[in-house]
């Protein structure tokens, strides 16, 4: 009997660890965080004029406010017409990473 009950807690142990793993898994963080741009997209401004971008917000559900995370690349060229472009990348604790992109039109203004 020794042996059966053996075996038995074997199972037991082995079913438990199966069911702690996959309830960890099913909890794990997979969702991106969101993010928000603040003013219009896309933006026009005029030939000359400095860009002055209005920014984002990003939240993430499991962590929370992320905005100070927000790493931004701003590709404006305003000393000619044309077309550029912000990027607006975050990735919260877990790894996943979110980007949002403003497109920024240079134009000769009156």
């Amino acid at each position: 009997m020794a042996a059966n009950e053996s075996l038995i807690s074997a199972i037991i142990v082995m079913v438990f660890s199966i069911a702690v793993i996959s309830g960890c898994r099913k909890n794990a963080d997979d969702t991106p965080p969101s993010i928000t741009m603040s003013g219009y997209n896309p933006v026009t401004v005029c030939v000359g004029t400095p860009y002055n971008d209005a920014g984002a917000t990003a939240f993430d559900e499991t962590d929370g406010d992320v905005t100070d995370k927000i790493q931004v690349d701003i590709d404006v060229d305003t000393s000619q017409p044309g077309e550029g472009t912000v990027t607006y990348t975050v990735t919260d604790e877990a790894g996943n990473t979110a980007t949002a992109v403003r497109e920024v039109v240079v134009i000769y203004c009156d």
